[in-house]
């Protein structure tokens, strides 16, 4: 016997131009980020919505969802791990794994999709570069091969002295691919 349940595409449809968030839709009828996405991409398939409608909805999982060609700026990896914090919950800690001008990837910190997050990046190990803050919204969740949560953040908002912290922290200790 199959978990499957009916959705139907006008009810989903109706409340995507009501206006509510993936959150909402994912509450509403009981469906995970990889369910979601699924609905929607049942949606685009079907004709029912244009794909340009989906792109800023579509929950990404993993960079399959964004082709290198795609992205406002380069990703770039860090040459030694360093630590982000969620501030509003100090005990939560990760790594980032790459990072660019306006995202970055982080394994340790989970979040659901459109949460936002105030972080802090403590690059300590290298002197060029100070802490800074900003505020992130998550893009994409996933589960790792070795069961780490890797979470997409994409940076929302940034204050013009983190914007330069940033700046020098990707010139400084990453390379890009």
């Amino acid at each position: 016997m199959s978990d499957k349940r009916e959705i139907k595409a006008k009810d989903v449809l109706r409340d995507i131009r009501a206006g509510m968030s993936n959150d909402e839709l994912m509450n509403r009828y009981h469906l995970s980020s990889k369910g979601l996405r699924s609905v929607f991409k049942k949606l685009v398939d079907a004709g029912v919505v244009r794909p340009d409608e989906m792109k800023t909805r579509m929950p990404v999982i993993g960079d399959e969802m964004i082709p290198k060609d795609r992205r406002k700026e380069p990703r770039c990896y860090p040459i030694a791990p360093f630590l982000i914090c969620d501030l509003d919950d100090l005990r939560t800690e990760g790594s980032v794994l790459d990072i660019s001008g306006n995202g970055l990837k982080v394994a340790g910190i989970g979040a659901r999709l459109g949460q936002r997050k105030n972080m802090l990046i403590q690059a300590e190990d290298f002197d060029e570069v100070y802490p800074f803050s900003f505020e992130a919204e998550c893009r994409w969740t996933k589960v790792s091969s070795d069961g780490a949560r890797v979470t997409g953040f994409e940076i929302t908002n940034i204050p013009e002295l983190g914007a330069r912290e940033l700046g020098r922290l990707i010139k400084s200790i990453t390379f890009s691919d």
